[in-house]
């Protein structure tokens, strides 16, 4: 929601992974001994949760599963090479239908939780993460809630 707000389209997504190692190959300011697993992916221009969504899970997919990357205690996702709204361009591979109808709905979801409040309205498969992860202001970031 923040990028569209920003009028703003993505071209790269990357997702990082701190675990939880009894051997480290680095040291968390935390003093929690650590691995990180870090990819990105180059993708269309983009700002639609469906599509970012897409994307992450193959990064998700993509990450090591095996036993020394059990205990994740860090999930980072960036989203980077950032194009302004008047610079954006159509895809020639993808559906201008399937864009269409992505940018109603999210242009639809963004307006009636601007107006009904953050968590009015989203997708049924963030029910379980809203409850895990719930918003929360970090030392350095003060997030933008309306």
């Amino acid at each position: 929601m923040r990028l569209r707000t920003a009028r703003l389209w993505t071209t790269h997504v990357s997702l990082t992974i701190k675990y939880v190692t009894p051997r480290a190959e680095s040291q968390h300011s935390s003093e929690i001994h650590q691995s990180v697993w870090s990819e990105g992916l180059s993708v269309i221009e983009c700002q639609d949760n469906q599509t970012l969504i897409e994307y992450l899970q193959k990064l998700w997919a993509a990450r090591p599963q095996d036993v020394k990357h059990r205990k994740p205690f860090y999930v980072g996702i960036c989203l980077g090479n950032l194009v302004p709204d008047h610079l954006h361009t159509l895809s020639l591979f993808s559906s201008l239908e399937t864009e269409r109808r992505r940018t109603r709905l999210t242009s639809t979801r963004d307006a009636l939780n601007q107006k009904y409040g953050t968590a009015t309205v989203f997708p049924a498969s963030m029910l379980l993460a809203r409850a895990a992860a719930p918003t929360r202001i970090a030392f350095t970031n003060i997030p933008e809630l309306f």
